[in-house]
């Protein structure tokens, strides 16, 4: 994605993370550098399977023409006890949902596992802690629902392969390839 929506997305962390106060530290917020929509998620998966993914992804973008993206509202996966807090996308969501559902059609045809749940385009924004207590996921709750909509410049994307190494510093990206639209 284009660093002017990344950069508002993570301003949007940034200010809930200031409103939370003492109750943001029970939440992993993802390093600017990481932040990212993600079209599917394969996993970990073997070097040699590699090699199909990038066909694959530019069969899915061959027809595809930009999509126009904007930030939407902030919200949590995980209802009353959040595990993720993330920032939503409008604007043509529906196009990029298309999108990522050619992209499960040509991986499918490449030999990967369908996918499993529904698309939903956001960004994350970060995690929250296995240990935060319930006030704490309260705050977070309450904080997320708050929060204003952003609204920001439209922006256009890609479809990149990146591979993500984990360390204890969190997530770190490479970008493989690219499929532009």
């Amino acid at each position: 994605m284009p660093e002017t929506a990344l950069t508002g997305a993570y301003g949007v962390g940034e200010k809930l993370r200031r409103e939370l106060g003492p109750a943001s530290d029970s939440v992993r917020w993802v390093r600017p550098e990481g932040l990212h929509l993600t079209l599917r998620f394969l996993g970990e998966i073997e070097a040699e399977r590699v090699e199909p993914i990038l066909p694959a992804m530019a069969a899915a973008a061959q027809d595809s023409a930009p999509i126009a993206l904007q930030l939407g509202n902030a919200g949590v996966f995980g209802g009353r006890r959040p595990r993720v807090i993330w920032v939503g996308l409008d604007g043509e969501a529906q196009r990029l949902s298309k999108l990522a559902q050619r992209l499960d059609e040509t991986l499918a045809e490449a030999g990967f596992e369908a996918r499993r749940g529904a698309f939903r385009p956001h960004i994350t924004l970060g995690r929250v802690r296995r240990g935060a207590s319930r006030s704490e996921l309260h705050a977070i709750a309450e904080a997320v629902a708050e929060a204003e909509r952003i609204d920001l410049a439209t922006v256009t994307a890609g479809i990149g392969l990146v591979e993500s190494k984990l360390g204890p510093g969190g997530a770190r990206y490479r970008r493989i390839g690219l499929a532009e639209l």
